[in-house]
C-alpha cells in the first residue's frame, strides 16, 4: 500500500508538471495576461505612435495583413484594445522617465496645456540640453516626462513636483523653457535654474505691445471680423480669412497676413 501510495504522488506530480509545461508552451510569445502574441502587441502600438494610423485605421490594417500575408490570426483585436495597448505604453514610459534620464543633462519644457473638466494639465518635456543634431529641435527629440491635472498650478507646488519626479532621481536639469507666465517662472526661482522664455510667446508680446491699439491694426481686424461674419454660405465663402483667435491672436498673425497679402495681389 505504501508503494502504490508513493507510485501515485509521483504520478501526480509528472502531470502537473506536464500540464505546467502545456501551458508554458502554448503561453509562448504571449504578452503577460494577454491573449494576443508579442508581436502582434508591438506592431499595432508602432502603427499608432509612429505611423500616426488612428485606432480604426490600425485594425484594418492588421485585417488586411492577415488576409493578404496569411499571419493565421485566429482574433483581431479591436480599437479599443489597441487604444488600452497604447494607454499602457504611455504609462510605463512616463513612470519609468526619470530612471533612463538619471544622470543626463537635461532641458525641461514646461507649459499649462489643455483644460481637462475642472482641472488643467501640467505637462513637462525634456531634450537634451546639449544639441546634437544640426537641424532644429524636432518633435521625436522631445520626450514626455511628467503629466498631471490640478485645479490651479502654482510656483511653489510646480517647483515641488520637478524636484520630487526628477531633481530627486537623479536627473540633471540644466535649464527650464517656458512662456512669460508668472507661476512657470516663479517655480523656475524657487528650484534655482535657469529660465528661458519661449520666443513664440516673446515675439506674440512684442507685436502685441505694438499693434494691440494701433488704429490701423484695430481697423483691419474689424474689417476681418465683420466679413467672417457676413461671409458665411455665400458664394465667395471661399474668400474669407482665417479665424482671429483671442487668447493666441498675436502667435498666429501670419496666416492672417499671408491671407491678406494674397487678396491684394489678386
Amino acid at each position: 500500500m505504501l508503494s502504490r501510495d508513493k507510485w501515485k504522488a509521483k504520478y501526480k506530480e509528472k502531470q502537473f508538471q506536464i500540464k505546467q509545461l502545456k501551458t508554458q508552451i502554448k503561453r509562448a510569445g504571449k504578452a503577460k495576461w494577454h491573449h494576443y502574441t508579442t508581436w502582434l502587441v508591438t506592431l499595432s502600438i508602432l502603427l499608432r505612435v509612429n505611423c500616426n494610423c488612428s485606432y480604426e485605421c490600425t485594425v484594418k490594417i492588421l485585417s488586411l495583413l492577415n488576409s493578404y500575408f496569411h499571419l493565421d490570426l485566429k482574433k483581431i483585436p479591436c480599437a479599443n484594445t489597441v487604444q488600452n495597448w497604447v494607454s499602457k505604453v504611455g504609462l510605463y514610459s512616463l513612470e519609468n522617465a526619470p530612471k533612463k534620464l538619471a544622470g543626463r543633462q537635461v532641458s525641461l519644457i514646461i507649459d499649462e496645456s489643455i483644460r481637462l473638466g475642472q482641472e488643467k494639465l501640467l505637462l513637462i518635456l525634456q531634450c537634451p540640453w546639449i544639441k546634437k543634431a544640426k537641424c532644429a529641435l524636432r518633435f521625436t527629440d522631445v520626450e514626455v516626462v511628467y503629466m498631471k491635472g490640478s485645479k490651479s498650478w502654482k510656483g511653489v507646488t510646480i517647483a515641488k513636483e520637478i524636484t520630487k519626479s526628477l531633481l530627486a532621481k537623479g536627473v540633471k536639469v540644466m535649464n527650464v523653457l517656458s512662456d512669460e507666465g508668472g507661476n512657470l517662472k516663479n517655480a523656475t526661482q524657487k528650484i534655482e535654474l535657469p529660465h528661458l522664455p519661449d520666443i513664440g510667446h516673446a515675439l506674440a508680446t512684442c507685436l502685441r505691445q505694438t499693434f494691440d491699439k494701433q488704429e490701423t491694426y484695430v481697423s483691419f481686424t474689424k474689417l476681418i471680423a465683420n466679413y467672417l461674419a457676413k461671409g458665411v454660405n455665400q458664394d465667395l465663402s471661399y474668400l474669407c480669412p482665417p479665424k482671429l483667435g483671442r487668447k493666441a491672436r498675436f502667435m498666429n498673425q501670419g496666416r492672417v497676413i499671408n491671407w491678406a497679402e494674397k487678396m491684394l495681389t489678386n
